[in-house]
């Protein structure tokens, strides 16, 4: 695997995380 790939997999994963956080904020308004 391409450090380069690695990286993108990272940044996705962050991606997900920080929307998953907005989703359960939504939620408990």
């Amino acid at each position: 695997m391409k450090s380069n790939e690695l990286q993108r997999l990272e940044e996705y994963k962050t991606h997900l995380l920080k929307i998953k956080r907005l989703e359960s904020l939504y939620n408990n308004l």
